[in-house]
């Protein structure tokens, strides 16, 4: 299972202990970035940093632990638009925000094209109009387009790009 968080993305799959490791009930919870593990379960977290692994970080951890984690961050939930919600958090929150934002769009723009090749194109927005299918490659280009324009301007001067407002006044996010 992933979990996108505002400020972590994770990985949660059943851990299959050895013939010596008695944690039957417990999940191998992987995340990607520097310090997501701590962000969901806290500073005291016992993780594991690896290269040769698709996840660099890992942790085992007793369900238990995993679904009062999870259900805490559904507790937190305070944005009617997720995708600004991760932008518009402040850098100090998460020093990698700006990362995460693209790659977050990224995902956004291959499931709209999944949907789109699944069910036609029910969904519409003023940055997809005049495309009638998406196309991989400006999907690829856009989300490239965005991480630059991130770079390029401080939050203050961010604009959504689903409802063209600043971080004020965004439409998506609620904050107007």
């Amino acid at each position: 299972m992933w979990i996108a968080a505002k400020n972590a993305f994770l990985s949660i799959v059943r851990y299959e202990p050895g013939d010596e490791d008695d944690r039957n009930d417990h999940f191998l919870v992987r995340a990607r970035l520097a310090l997501d593990l701590e962000r969901v379960f806290g500073a005291g977290i016992h993780s594991v940093e690896t290269s040769s692994a698709d996840y660099r970080f890992r942790a085992i951890l007793s369900r238990k632990a995993v679904e009062d984690a999870i259900v805490e961050q559904l507790q937190h939930i305070d944005y009617p638009n997720f995708k600004c919600a991760v932008h518009v958090q402040r850098a100090t929150q998460d020093p990698m925000r700006d990362i995460r934002y693209a790659a977050y769009t990224g995902v956004w723009e291959a499931m709209a094209g999944a949907q789109s090749a699944a069910h036609g194109r029910p969904y519409s927005s003023n940055a997809y109009d005049h495309e009638p299918e998406l196309d991989w490659g400006a999907a690829e280009a856009m989300r490239d387009q965005r991480l630059e324009e991130l770079h390029d301007v401080g939050v203050d001067d961010w604009v959504c790009p689903d409802c063209g407002e600043g971080p004020g006044y965004c439409q998506c996010f609620g904050t107007g």
